[in-house]
Parts: C-alpha cells; sequence; structure tokens
C-alpha cells in the first residue's frame, strides 16, 4: 500500500479493504465464540426430545441469524464506500434532490 499510496488515493482503498475484510473477521470470530459456547456447555442440545436440535445446529443457527442481521449494516457500509459517483465525470451529475 505505502508504495501506490499517491497513485491510489484517489480510489480510497483503504475504506474498501476494511469493509470487506470486516464481514470475513465479524463472521469468523463470532463462529469461533459460538464454538466455544458449546464447548463450554453454555449452548446446550435442546433437549430430550429426538427432534431437538443439537448444540451444534444451535451454534450454527444462532450465528446465521447474526450473519443476516450483521449484513444489513455491511450492505449500508459497501454501498457509500464502494459509490459509483467517483467514475462519473463532474459536469454529469445531477444536483442533489434536496435543492430541485
Amino acid at each position: 500500500y505505502q508504495a501506490l499510496k499517491h497513485e491510489l488515493a484517489p480510489i480510497k482503498p483503504l475504506p474498501k479493504f476494511l469493509c470487506v475484510k470486516a464481514v470475513v473477521f465479524f463472521s469468523f470470530w463470532q463462529g469461533t465464540f459460538l464454538e466455544f459456547l458449546v464447548l463450554i456447555g453454555i449452548i446446550k442440545d435442546s433437549g430430550k426430545d429426538p427432534d431437538g436440535y443439537t448444540a451444534d445446529e444451535t451454534a450454527e443457527t444462532v450465528q446465521n441469524l447474526l450473519i443476516c442481521i450483521e449484513m444489513f449494516g455491511f450492505s449500508i457500509a459497501h454501498h457509500l464506500v464502494f459509490s459509483h459517483k467517483p467514475f462519473i465525470p463532474d459536469h454529469e451529475l445531477p444536483p442533489p434532490q434536496f435543492l430541485t
């Protein structure tokens, strides 16, 4: 990054890098944390019911739910960070909506 810092400055690579890395980081570490909770017995099997969920299935379901919730926030961040506006010439930009 440092070698091409000035050449890459117009496209602002650091927020883009952090935005993508955050998705991977949170997904991995929350999965690891949930597996740890299963290991120490905080997340347990759902009971004696033969159709119940195992602790691993419960942890996987919780992780899937958390990822769905987190992706809403990450989608907003990605929309802001990966904007199309830097690629539009200034004379083609429409006026802000609140002024018209």
